[in-house]
């Protein structure tokens, strides 16, 4: 042992006693000045004699000098001495105070619970130095494990952890930080143990790790204390969820801060509810005062009872009072204030209200019940002899004078129904020295019944015969009527079950039913006798695994909480329901079955499914707007392009003769436009900017009339039928686009029908209700015109019909079609405010059907300009405004062409400086409406201002801007839209210019 404490003492740089005394030393240091003096002295005086044989004149200063020498000497010595030994004295005080100070840190080390550490940063974490503790925490002596025999540290940290704390330690290294971990060790007795360790890096001068030291200390009691708090906590959990009482926390203002899922069922309020909000919203008005006292003293800190118990009325959500017994406990800060009130809050009404009754029926027993209930008594077998105590006396309600101690007496006290019960029980119990136990009822002078509970012993004499009964009497009339009052309840409960709007279905060990409640025989279609005590046949295939995992876990108190799932009818329909459920407990706290309870949310899941489907409409919608505006972008920028080309086709083929080779190629140019600027035409339907010119009229019109075009675009082979309602109503839209409508909507059918078909046209009134209109993204009710187009072709699957309104989407060949058609119909119908639907399956054909606003109003008609072949001229001076060079450059070309004087600018303020700088009259303004800056309409305005009396004729690609309104143009503004002929340029100035 000493060898050990003399080994661990040198690890640790403690060093043992000093062999040495102290007067030895001083006799070292003694030596020191001598030695100095000896040799000094010699040196002076062998130097002073070879100086006196040298020069003999001066001996007597040599000798003089001489005594100086030696005296300095002698003093020098004397110094020399004290100062060796005070320092000597210094060093051995700093000496001691370090063995001192070893020997204490050795001292602490071994007493410390756990184990300081020095070791290298290698694999297996060789140990350089361990302390005493090590033999405390591990089992192992230090030197055991600094030599690795029988293990090494590495070995004793278990295997799960041993990798973790590798990379947790090299991590803190290359962090320069120090390290702090957790993990498991195995001791030298097989015993696991959690430990604490904290350490860090000891650095050479170049940055290299030395070794590794610190500390291990033994948490497994932490760690078995952490494991027990949770588990306490999961079982604190599971009781304030289960609990019937209700657990509350308020603060001392009265706040809720937390209330059990009890409160449900107790005052009809969901926790979330009221929690948040004062006490005193659940309290009758005539009890907050004094509560709000109470909760004053309590934050006062005037009442500090280390339990509150008080009867408190409170308020249902349906307005009905309940009594509840709260128990209450303050909770403080770590500072000792009181911060806020916790508790459980019984309900007691039934009881009080029994109580009540019993008070008022039978005022005696009540005041009997307030003092002891158990009295001793004692019979003389021989000579019928009855002692009672004053016990007895209380729960017969008699004073000691009424009895006689008679059992006879005794009797005549028993109810007469019970009298015979008695009897044979005393004369059981004698004749089988048998215990005697009976409960039955007395009668009280009064007249009041009571029920007791007696339970007596035979005493036997030396001989073995009975000679005493030994007894006590108990009143158990509250048991008695507790015992009633959970028959009651049990009945209530059951009434209430089967009363209950929800599916409760109650499942043993074996998973067979016992309890099944008429709301599941209406949710479900059994019956109970035909499913009680057997298997729950609700589960559907695939489902099993789900509902056993269900079933487990509430058997281990796992509870599910609002659970969608879905369950099979008698009728193999499918049932959405929420499911939760609770384990059902016996006497011995053994689970013995679960509780389900099942809402219906069927008709819920069907609202999910159908808010689904209107947001997917609303993503299609506002992609098709999307899709649209690009589709206006463009064909507002290529109509740029158009007018150019075909403008300058038309005026080239206007100077080449009819017999020029060059002419046929010009002609084909114009032909390549026309066709683009249909395709523009298109797009500007689709993205509902096109021009229109909307007016009144009746849709069987527009269908009569288009019909012969109708066959002969289709083909003879598809036959077409017309059912039109003759009582059809008007409706508001440009006849041309309705008959754009119809003609997509043929071609697209006639497609559809490579080898014939029938293609039905159809018109009807339809008033539309918020019941159909709720499906449709943007429809509202009303009245509508509907026009229905029928094919008996392919049909489509749900994923084409998905796409089929998208710009050039489309199922045909490249050379079948450009997939603008449907797209077109989509943006003519949004354009009018109407709706489209479509109904198709593969094999079985498709319907559009588009519902046009219906108006009560007469028919017109719309007027169609005639076209002139000549180009009107005149001498005017013109002012035109174009951003774009290309369409300014044609445009003044074809002016000039006409004779007129023609001034350009690229912007408003070009316009307006030219305007400004020019004395002569502007007879017309010819400005684009949509460019950078200013737009055409302020310049207008403002050159209005400068030069009254201009004629301002606006011209644009697009059509929603401040020049028309909703597709109308109004009547006092000339608007000429883009693309536009030479012709229809030179006819549109001349007939400005000649407008009064």
């Amino acid at each position: 042992m000493a060898r050990t404490k003399q080994m661990v003492s040198q690890r640790v740089g403690l060093r043992p006693d000093p062999p040495t005394s102290s007067r030895r030393i001083h006799l070292k240091l003694i030596r020191i000045p001598l030695l100095y003096l000896l040799l000094s002295a010699a040196w002076i005086l062998l130097s002073d004699h070879l100086f006196i044989r040298g020069t003999p004149e001066i001996a007597n200063y040599a000798y003089y000098q001489t005594f100086k020498g030696l005296l300095f000497v002698a003093v020098s010595s004397v110094i020399l001495y004290w100062l060796a030994y005070t320092l000597f004295k210094e060093i051995r005080h700093t000496n001691r105070l370090l063995e001192e100070n070893h020997r204490f840190l050795a001292g602490q080390l071994s007493n410390l619970p756990g184990t300081a550490y020095r070791c290298r940063n290698e694999p297996g974490w060789p140990m350089i130095y361990l302390s005493e503790g090590c033999s405390v925490l591990t089992g192992y002596p230090p030197d055991g494990l600094i030599q690795g025999d029988p293990v090494t540290y590495e070995q004793l940290i278990h295997p799960s952890d041993r990798m973790m704390v590798w990379n947790t330690i090299q991590e803190a290294i290359r962090e320069q930080r120090p390290y702090q971990l957790e993990y498991r060790i195995r001791t030298a007795s097989g015993e696991e143990k959690w430990v604490w360790e904290k350490g860090k890096a000891v650095y050479d001068p170049q940055g290299k790790v030395q070794y590794l030291e610190g500390f291990i200390s033994d948490i497994s009691e932490r760690k078995r204390a952490e494991a027990t708090l949770q588990e306490s906590e999961y079982r604190y959990r599971t009781i304030i969820e289960n609990t019937s009482d209700c657990v509350w926390r308020i603060t001392l203002e009265g706040i809720i801060t937390f209330i059990s899922p009890s409160v449900k069922t107790i005052l009809d309020y969901e926790p979330e509810e009221i929690t948040g909000q004062s006490i005193f919203t659940i309290m009758p008005p005539g009890i907050q005062p004094r509560v709000r006292q109470l909760l004053d003293r309590l934050g006062q800190g005037k009442l500090r009872r280390e339990e509150l118990v008080l009867e408190l009325p409170f308020l249902r959500k349906d307005g009905g009072i309940r009594i509840g017994e709260v128990r209450a406990v303050l909770i403080y800060n770590p500072h000792g204030h009181p911060v806020e009130v916790a508790g459980i809050a019984h309900d007691i009404t039934q009881r009080k209200q029994a109580e009540a009754a019993l008070r008022q029926s039978q005022e005696q027993i009540d005041k009997a019940q307030e003092v002891a209930r158990i009295g001793f008594w004692n019979t003389d077998l021989q000579t019928g002899r009855l002692i009672w105590s004053k016990g007895v006396y209380r729960i017969f309600g008699m004073e000691e004078d009424q009895f006689d101690n008679q059992r006879e007496t005794f009797y005549a006290h028993v109810h007469p129904e019970d009298r015979e019960l008695i009897i044979e029980a005393l004369h059981q119990a004698v004749e089988t020295q048998s215990a005697y136990q009976i409960e039955h009822r007395i009668l009280l002078p009064g007249g009041a019944v009571r029920w007791v509970s007696e339970q007596a012993e035979v005493v036997r004499d030396s001989e073995g015969r009975p000679v005493q009964m030994i007894g006590t009497v108990q009143d158990i009339t509250s048991r008695k009527l507790v015992e009633n009052e959970l028959r009651n309840s049990k009945q209530r409960l059951e009434t209430l079950i089967q009363a209950s709007p929800v599916a409760v279905i109650v499942l043993d060990l074996h998973q067979r039913v016992i309890l099944w409640n008429k709301a599941a025989e209406g949710m479900f279609g059994w019956t109970e006798s035909e499913i009680l005590n057997q298997p729950c046949p609700i589960i559907p295939e695939g489902q099993q695994d789900q509902f056993q995992r269900f079933f487990n876990n509430a058997l281990w108190g796992i509870p599910v909480r609002n659970q969608e799932t879905w369950l099979r009818r008698k009728d193999e329909a499918p049932i959405y329901v929420n499911l939760s459920t609770a384990p059902l407990w016996d006497n011995r706290g053994q689970a013995e079955g679960v509780m389900a309870i099942l809402v219906d949310i069927t008709e819920q899941k069907k609202s999910v499914e159908e808010r689904i489907k209107l947001e997917q409409q609303l993503q299609q919608s506002q992609k098709m707007e999307a899709i649209g505006k690009l589709a206006g972008g463009i064909a507002h920028d290529f109509n740029n392009l158009l007018m150019v080309i075909e403008g300058y086709s038309e005026m080239a083929l206007t100077r080449l003769n009819p017999h020029e080779a060059v002419r046929k190629d010009f002609e084909e140019i114009r032909q390549a436009a026309g066709r683009a600027k249909m395709i523009t035409r298109q797009l500007l339907a689709f993205s509902r900017k096109q021009m229109i010119q909307p007016v009144v009229l009746n849709i069987n019109q527009v269908v009569s009339d288009f019909e012969k075009i109708l066959r002969r675009l289709i083909g003879e082979d598809i036959q077409v039928i017309t059912r039109l309602d003759p009582q059809v109503g008007t409706i508001k839209a440009d006849p041309t686009q309705i008959e754009q409508v119809i003609a997509n909507l043929a071609i697209n059918a006639r497609d559809a029908m490579p080898h014939g078909g029938k293609l039905i046209l159809e018109t009807a009134n339809r008033d539309l209700d918020e019941s159909y209109t709720q499906h449709f993204v943007g429809l509202k009710p009303g009245s509508y015109v509907m026009l229905a187009v029928t094919d008996t072709g392919c049909g489509m699957d749900a994923e084409t019909i998905s796409h089929i309104f998208e710009p050039f989407f489309t199922t045909k060949t490249e050379s079948g079609g450009t997939g603008l058609g449907l797209s077109t119909v989509y943006g003519i119908t949004k354009q009018n405010e109407g709706h489209i639907h479509v109904y198709s399956e593969p094999g079985k054909g498709s319907t559009f059907k588009i519902y046009f606003p219906r108006i009560e109003a007469e028919s017109g008609e719309t007027g169609i300009l005639p076209r002139e072949d000549t180009l009107p001229a005149g001498s005017e001076t013109i002012l035109i405004v174009e951003d774009e060079a290309p369409v300014r450059q044609l445009t003044v070309r074809i002016l000039q062409g006409c004779g007129y004087r023609v001034l350009e600018a690229a912007s408003c303020e070009e316009a307006l400086a030219t305007s400004r700088s020019l004395p002569e009259p502007i007879h017309l303004l010819l400005t684009d409406v949509v460019m950078p800056v200013m737009s055409g309409r302020r310049l207008a305005a403002q050159l209005a201002l400068e030069r009254p009396g201009l004629k301002v004729l606006y011209m644009s690609g697009y059509t929603d801007d401040a020049v028309v309104q909703h597709g109308i143009l109004e009547s006092e503004t000339a608007f000429l839209q883009k693309p536009f002929t030479p012709a229809a340029l030179a006819q549109k100035i001349r007939a400005v210019l000649d407008t009064d």
